[in-house]
C-alpha cells in the first residue's frame, strides 16, 4: 500500500521546539497527510515528538540524521528511533564528502567506509539505514563509473538502501525511471519533488504537478517496482512552505488517488 508521507525537512524552520513540532504537526494532519519523514528538527524530544505524532495520528517512516551521529552516538540514535516506532534511519547525502569537484573512486572510498560502519551498527539493531542521492553523485569517476553506481557496487545492499531523490536524478542528467527500475530492491523511500525552469533559465523547485516532471510515469514506476513510501519534499519554496505541502498533497490525491 503506498504511503505519502510530508518530508519535514521542508518546513524545518518551524521544528526549532517542541511546542514548533507539535503545532507543525498538527497543520500536517489538516493537510490530509498520514505519515511523515523526521528530518530538519531542532534539539527536541524524541519522546515529545512521538506524543505530537500520536496526537495527531501521524507516523514517522523514515528519517534523516547525521551520519556522525549514527557512528558517534550510536545508541542514542537506536532509542530514538525505538522510541518514535521508525525502522529506517536516513542520512541527507554526503555533500560534505562527495561534492568536492572532480572526484576519484579512491576519494570515495573514505566515504564508503564510513557508510558500511553505519549500516553494520544500525542492521546490528534490527533498523534500516538508507542514503539520499543529489546530483554530483551522477558525475564519472576515473574508474569511468558514474559515483552512484559505484558507491552502491562498494556498500552492500543488506548494509545500505536508497532514499531516491527524482529531482536530483532530473537535475543530475539521469533517467528517472531507469534509476527507480534499477534499483527498486533497494530503495525504501522516493522524494517526490518538481522540477522546473525559471525565468532566468536557472532550474529551481517546485509543488509536485507544477513542474515538468512525468508524473504519471514516476508514480506508475514506484507502483509497478513496489515502491511503498512517497514522501513530498520540496528544499525551498516561495511562501509558506504548508502551502507548498498541501498543494502537492491535493495534486496527488486529487490526479493519482494518493
Amino acid at each position: 500500500m503506498t504511503k505519502l508521507a510530508a518530508q519535514l525537512y521542508t518546513v524545518r524552520n518551524h521544528l526549532k521546539t517542541d511546542e514548533d513540532f507539535a503545532q507543525s504537526m498538527q497543520k500536517i494532519a489538516e493537510i490530509g497527510y498520514r505519515y511523515v519523514q523526521i528530518s530538519g528538527i531542532g534539539d527536541l524530544s524524541w519522546a515529545k515528538m512521538k506524543e505530537a505524532l500520536d496526537a495527531n495520528r501521524l507516523r514517522c517512516l523514515i528519517t534523516h540524521v547525521r551520519l556522525e551521529d549514527i557512528l558517534e552516538n550510536t545508541d542514542s540514535v537506536i532509542e530514538n528511533h525505538k522510541t518514535i516506532g521508525c525502522d529506517i534511519v536516513g542520512i541527507g547525502g554526503g555533500g560534505q564528502y562527495l561534492s568536492k569537484g572532480d572526484m576519484t573512486a579512491a576519494m570515495y572510498d573514505e566515504y564508503i567506509a564510513l557508510l558500511t560502519e553505519a549500516g553494520r551498527k544500525l542492521t546490528a539493531a534490527g533498523l534500516k539505514f538508507a542514503y539520499h542521492n543529489h546530483h554530483f553523485e551522477f558525475k564519472r569517476l576515473d574508474n569511468g563509473q558514474l559515483g552512484f553506481d559505484y558507491l552502491l557496487e562498494q556498500v552492500p545492499a543488506e548494509l545500505m538502501g536508497l532514499t531516491v531523490d527524482v529531482y536530483w536524478l532530473q537535475y543530475g542528467g539521469v533517467s528517472v525511471l531507469e534509476t527507480l527500475e534499477r534499483y527498486a530492491d533497494r530503495i525504501h523511500c522516493v522524494h517526490l519533488k518538481d522540477y522546473r525552469i525559471n525565468a532566468d533559465s536557472v532550474p529551481e523547485f517546485a509543488e509536485v504537478g507544477y513542474g515538468t516532471m512525468n508524473w504519471e510515469a514516476i508514480l506508475d514506476s514506484c507502483r509497478k517496482n513496489g515502491l511503498e513510501i512517497l514522501a513530498v519534499e520540496q528544499d525551498t519554496t516561495p511562501g509558506d512552505p504548508f502551502e507548498s505541502l498541501k498543494m502537492s498533497h491535493d495534486f496527488l490525491e486529487e490526479n493519482f488517488g494518493l
